[in-house]
């Protein structure tokens, strides 16, 4: 399905209100103006900075290769909706724009070294992921990022056999952020980590752009690669 098509299935899915709040299963059921994407218990690993960034709508991108810690020390889209988990440890200022530079600092507030919690407050809808193989195609979405050209250069380089991965993510923040327990399991380099019961499925959420908005910048990105 066309990625703008998609965006106007899933506005359309949350203005109908034919189904119930709360399913047979006791699984909680969107109401009007709620997502209704259907969610996963995995989630993506990603800098408390970047997902400020995606919870207010400054970018639907991630860029990705694999962690250390990768089985196959490459990047795998493991389900298309999953929990964003925040990481505070690796992030740096001169890593980011200006203008994004203080959600450093601001997440770094809410974070202590040996946390017992995390607070995971929005999911993600993975649209559609494309590969960069070309440094200039990265070039092109400069704007649409927050990191600045050299680090944006650094990551394309890493591991330079590999591609890119770049994910169109739709995002939706939860209506009560939630503490996740921070465990074990859910250390090392990685990407991805099964949340299993302590993923927030019962809390209702909102997109954070509607299909219409989400739609076009995914067209504007779609137009700067040529594809």
């Amino acid at each position: 399905m066309h990625i703008i098509e998609e965006a106007a299935e899933w506005d359309e899915l949350l203005r109908r209100e034919w189904y119930d709040r709360v399913n047979m299963d006791g699984r909680h059921r969107p109401g009007k103006g709620e997502s209704s994407i259907e969610r996963s218990r995995v989630a993506l690993k990603e800098w408390a900075s970047v997902i400020r960034v995606l919870e207010t709508g400054g970018q639907i991108m991630l860029l990705r290769k694999g962690g250390i810690a990768e089985e196959t020390r490459d990047f795998r889209l493991r389900s298309r909706s999953f929990y964003l988990y925040p990481t505070y440890e690796h992030q740096k200022k001169e890593w980011l724009k200006d203008v994004y530079r203080p959600h450093v600092d601001e997440t770094i507030e809410e974070w202590r070294p040996e946390p017992d919690f995390v607070t995971v407050s929005a999911f993600a809808e993975a649209a559609e992921e494309l590969e960069l193989h070309d440094p200039a195609e990265l070039q092109r979405l400069s704007a649409l990022h927050m990191f600045t050209g050299d680090y944006a250069l650094q990551r394309f380089r890493w591991k330079p056999a590999k591609p890119l991965h770049l994910l169109l993510v739709r995002v939706h923040r939860l209506k009560e952020a939630r503490k996740v327990p921070v465990r074990a399991a859910y250390g090392g380099c990685k990407s991805w980590i099964e949340l299993g019961a302590d993923a927030p499925d019962g809390v209702p959420a909102e997109p954070v752009l509607s299909g219409e908005a989400f739609a076009e910048q995914a067209a504007e990105v779609r137009r700067l690669l040529g594809r």
